[in-house]
């Protein structure tokens, strides 16, 4: 995907990566960013919850060991 996200919007979708039922709250311009970028969805319960696209952009970056 090779979507231009800076470190802060990298760090907030890789604490979204979570099965916890209580998700992190998000700053509102990293929220409307991530959800523009198709990579995060709101919940009607609050907060926001990965994307395929959003899992498939954090397996993307994730650094090669």
């Amino acid at each position: 995907m090779g979507t231009k996200l800076s470190a802060e919007e990298r760090g907030w979708l890789k604490q979204l990566d979570t099965d916890e039922p209580t998700k992190p709250d998000l700053p509102e311009p990293i929220a409307t960013r991530l959800i523009e970028l198709g990579l995060a969805i709101k919940l009607v319960e609050g907060g926001l919850q990965l994307t395929a696209l959003g899992r498939d952009e954090l397996a993307h970056r994730k650094p090669a060991k």
